[in-house]
């Protein structure tokens, strides 16, 4: 049967040496190069923070509820493109086009909340223009980056067709069909997850609330629901805690490269989040 399974691995021209899709690969490759891309971005943000003179300040401008609801609606596209895939997995295409449908909707509806925050930030005066007439004036507006993590579902079920002319993926890698199908979390535990997020969520958006807390264990908190948030959604929605370890360090690698990047140019500009510089 390994014998059978190799054969058909070398024939199969998406198939490397590591025995592992090129297209996963690939995916994950580019999944890690947007952590450094995003790493960069962020750890700019972090930088310049608090240093704006004239404003405005993230406060005047971000709206808590909005981009609260924005990112509910963005972790429960991510349950419903699994539930999708556990559908499909198991050969229920009506139940894999409901979900697909209502991930799509979700969509919309996440790129809609994209459209209107933007659209307020262009009526309040944040554009590259004034952004460029504020440093010809000597000024330091500063307008603030909407950072949106984005997730890509990157797993095709067995049984949808190569490109024309070749046979379906199910017919061909029998045994790499029912390794893939054995590799994933059952509907159970996506929606345990899901809850787990929801409720962390809600934590983070009460804790904005919470009167005289602390800045410093205000962020400490939200960087640890974050973290905690950011590792669910990888591990189980992206199916890397079932997925091989080559995959799992062409991700981490750069995002410790991200992290890295982070910390050094808070450290050079001296923006530290908790402890200011003596």
């Amino acid at each position: 049967m390994a014998d059978h399974a190799a054969t058909h691995a070398a024939h199969d021209p998406n198939m490397g040496i590591t025995g592992i899709d090129h297209r996963k690969m690939g995916m994950w490759a580019f999944l890690g190069s947007e952590c450094m891309f995003f790493g960069s971005l962020i750890g700019t943000y972090l930088s310049y923070k608090g240093k704006s003179v004239s404003g405005p300040t993230p406060h005047e401008i971000l709206n808590i509820p909005l981009t609260s609801v924005s990112a509910f609606v963005l972790l429960m596209s991510s349950l419903l493109m699994v539930l999708a895939l556990a559908a499909v997995q198991r050969n229920d295409m009506r139940w894999g086009k409901v979900w697909l449908f209502t991930t799509a909707l979700f969509g919309a509806g996440f790129v809609g909340f994209q459209i209107y925050e933007f659209n307020h930030f262009v009526h309040l005066g944040l554009t590259l223009q004034t952004r460029a007439a504020g440093r010809a004036q000597g000024g330091d507006l500063r307008p603030v980056l909407a950072l949106r993590g984005h997730r890509v579902d990157r797993h095709l079920h067995p049984g949808v067709p190569d490109p024309v002319g070749a046979e379906p993926m199910a017919d061909a890698h029998p045994h790499t069909a029912l390794h893939a199908e054995g590799t994933h979390a059952p509907v159970a535990t996506y929606l345990r997850v899901a809850v787990v997020l929801a409720i962390i969520t809600a934590i983070e958006i009460a804790a904005l609330y919470v009167p005289g807390l602390p800045t410093a264990a205000l962020v400490t908190a939200l960087i640890v629901f974050s973290v905690l948030k950011f590792g669910l959604v990888v591990a189980f929605f992206m199916h890397l805690r079932y997925d091989s370890r080559v995959l799992a360090a062409l991700f981490f690698g750069p995002l410790m490269i991200a992290c890295a990047i982070i910390l050094a140019l808070m450290a050079l500009f001296s923006a530290f989040l908790i402890l200011p510089r003596a």
